[in-house]
């Protein structure tokens, strides 16, 4: 679990799908969000954080998935802004 959390793009990805928790995202979405990522490299993010379990993929439209963040994410979210390292 802490392995997935441990590159910065798969955290950046948790941060974004925080902002609408509900709201289904495509990768290719994400990436545009994120700067630096592009569609391929957030496809295989959020596969690992499926794996994980902290996505849940939501549906299949065409040759998209959509994806939402499941509850677990939501909480190692809210356990990490409740963290401060200094």
């Amino acid at each position: 679990m802490f392995r997935v959390l441990g590159h910065p793009l798969r955290l950046a990805i948790l941060r974004v799908m925080a902002e609408k928790p509900s709201t289904p995202v495509r990768p290719v979405d994400l990436a545009l969000d994120l700067e630096f990522a592009t569609p391929f490299t957030v496809a295989h993010a959020l596969k690992l954080l499926t794996q994980a379990g902290f996505v849940v993929q939501q549906g299949r439209v065409r040759s998209s998935s959509y994806y939402i963040l499941s509850g677990k994410g939501q909480k190692v979210l809210g356990v990490m802004r409740d963290v401060s390292f200094e």
